[in-house]
């Protein structure tokens, strides 16, 4: 009984004491591949194919940074426990730009996408797929009422889920 005792004041303590005041927490590392070691960090890890500089929060990418992979792609916004959350802009090594919001790293909602020309549209997304393609795989047929109307539905649906 002393035993739980003790483990369930511990706990309690752990809880208190981390979640008391984040900021008082916080570390900024100068030596890369340190933030791992923290509940909140503020740094830069390097991975074998990608390099983060931003947030981490117990032990992961949690807040704003950006991520930068060896192929040339690059992210940077918000992240959530390790993934792209939130308002963000994925550059690929290519040169196209989306910007817009993130859940779970798939576009979804609005998103402006700049060409590498410099072209802006906006296009919008159901995790990571484009409206017209979802529509599309669907079996609804492009210049029909049916296939506007998915459209339109799915793109209110992106911009509110």
């Amino acid at each position: 009984m002393r035993i739980k005792s003790l483990v369930v004041a511990l706990f309690i303590f752990f809880i208190v004491a981390c979640s008391d005041n984040e900021e008082a927490d916080t570390q900024v590392v100068e030596e890369e591949n340190e933030c791992v070691f923290y509940l909140y960090c503020d740094g830069i890890y390097e991975y074998t194919d990608a390099r983060y500089d931003g947030e981490w929060r117990w032990g992961q990418e949690n807040g704003f940074g950006s991520l930068e992979w060896g192929t040339g792609d690059k992210y940077h916004g918000y992240f959530k426990d390790g993934l792209y959350e939130g308002d963000g802009t994925l550059t690929l090594n290519n040169g196209t730009k989306y910007a817009g919001k993130f859940h779970q790293n798939l576009r979804h909602g609005r998103f402006r996408v700049t060409s590498v020309s410099g072209e802006e549209e906006v296009r919008f997304y159901i995790r990571d797929v484009l409206v017209e393609k979802f529509c599309a795989d669907l079996g609804m047929t492009q210049d029909t009422s049916e296939y506007h109307s998915c459209i339109f539905n799915a793109a209110i649906e992106a911009e509110t889920s």
